[in-house]
């Protein structure tokens, strides 16, 4: 037996934390899935229950389960991934057969919709796992759902005949179909620089700032409120060779930060700044209770490549609707692609009086080389737009000449 591909979800909570394999045996492959620990092993027996809960309550193809020793079997599933078919459509510029899978995709969540135009009401079990969700819209719900829909876990056959490949997070209990389209779509455009708006050209109901929250605290239901099991900044070696200066040395070079630079009237000195060690917080708060009269601030969101999402900013409790300067690459609404390790933000608050303190609601969604390598593909997207503008002005250019 030879394992040809691993992933390792160590950041989850230890009761979620699993590892899927293929596994390559006599010319035949398959997939493993098995619990990282005795935590776990629930949950894996949780998974081989989902299926039969989704093929009891749907006429859907689902990769069977096979209980195994040491956890889960599947067989591999026939086909693509539909987030490769829908990615081949975008780079040869195909929106036609793009729309025709998008379509598709949609159809596919439609036929599970157990009510339909009605109020959404949030059960105990849902606020557990979703926090509270209020919607007066009527709204299509989903009374078992797959959350994890996402494109990467749905395969497509050469009939376009749709087949999941994971079914980890399935609930007993009613979900809003618009909250799970949206957040397949969240993940896809999140991983290819992609406006979720422009994707969809049928009339979807899509609430981003409510189904952001709800998907936080699906997000704090999975790896814990801290993030506590989150891989760590420093790898740590065997440093017994080191000195101890030396090794504290080392350690502070690749710490990873936040930074908030103050302008009083001197302007911004690195002496006067506050640091905070960054651990992948969703709220940082600054207090600048003790600081004089400010004119500015400059937030530095990390000492290394990264893609982030800022929610809200709040001076004093006040949010802050002022423009914001930077030099991130480029932003889309509320998403920064900094390719830089020295990302900056500019605010001004010389209309506070006196800012008692300052606090930013983000997300990392990517950092460091995973955050680098995804700028590739954003740096194409840049070019293709000035492109078509360079192209625009030749077109006024001439129309002017021949006026």
């Amino acid at each position: 037996m030879k394992i040809i591909f691993a992933k390792y979800n160590t950041e989850r909570l230890p009761r979620y934390q699993t590892v899927t394999k293929i596994v390559e045996d006599k010319d035949e492959r398959y997939v493993q899935k098995e619990p990282l620990g005795n935590e776990a092993k629930k949950h894996i027996e949780t998974i081989h229950q989902n299926y039969t809960l989704l093929k009891s309550t749907y006429d859907i193809n689902l990769v069977k389960p096979t209980k195994v020793e040491n956890g889960l079997s599947f067989d591999m599933a026939e086909g693509k991934s539909l987030e490769n078919i829908l990615l081949e459509f975008l780079d040869n510029n195909d929106e036609l057969k793009f729309q025709k899978y998008i379509n598709i995709f949609l159809d596919f969540v439609d036929t599970m919709v157990t009510k339909r135009s009605v109020v959404f009401k949030a059960s105990a079990e849902f606020e557990s796992i979703f926090g509270k969700l209020e919607i007066d819209e009527p709204q299509d719900i989903i009374k078992v759902a797959n959350v994890d829909m996402t494109f990467s876990n749905i395969f497509v056959n050469k009939k376009d005949e749709f087949t999941l490949i994971d079914y980890e997070w399935v609930f007993d209990f009613e979900v809003p179909k618009s909250y799970i389209i949206w957040r397949s779509f969240a993940i896809f455009s999140g991983y290819h620089f992609l406006e979720v708006p422009n994707l969809l050209k049928r009339t979807i109901d899509l609430d981003y700032k409510k189904y952001l929250k709800m998907n936080d605290y699906f997000t704090n239901y999975v790896y814990g409120v801290d993030k506590k099991y989150f891989l760590p900044q420093i790898t740590k070696k065997n440093t017994s060779f080191l000195k101890l200066d030396e090794i504290k040395t080392a350690k502070e070079e690749y710490k990873k930060f936040m930074q908030l630079f103050i302008n009083s009237e001197k302007g911004y000195i690195e002496e006067e700044s506050i640091k905070i060690n960054f651990e992948n917080q969703s709220s940082i708060e600054f207090n600048l209770s003790t600081k004089p009269k400010i004119k500015s601030l400059r937030f530095d969101p990390l000492n290394d490549y990264c893609i982030i999402n800022i929610n809200n900013i709040k001076i004093n409790d006040e949010i802050y609707t002022d423009d914001i300067n930077t030099n991130a690459l480029c932003y889309e609404d509320s998403i920064y692609y900094f390719d830089t390790n020295d990302s900056q933000m500019y605010l001004d608050v010389s209309k506070f009086d006196h800012p008692e303190k300052i606090t930013f609601d983000l997300e990392y969604f990517h950092i460091g080389d995973e955050a680098r390598n995804r700028f590739s593909n954003i740096y194409k997207k840049i070019l293709e737009k000035k492109s078509q503008e360079i192209e625009t002005l030749h077109e006024d250019v001439n129309q002017k000449s021949q006026e």
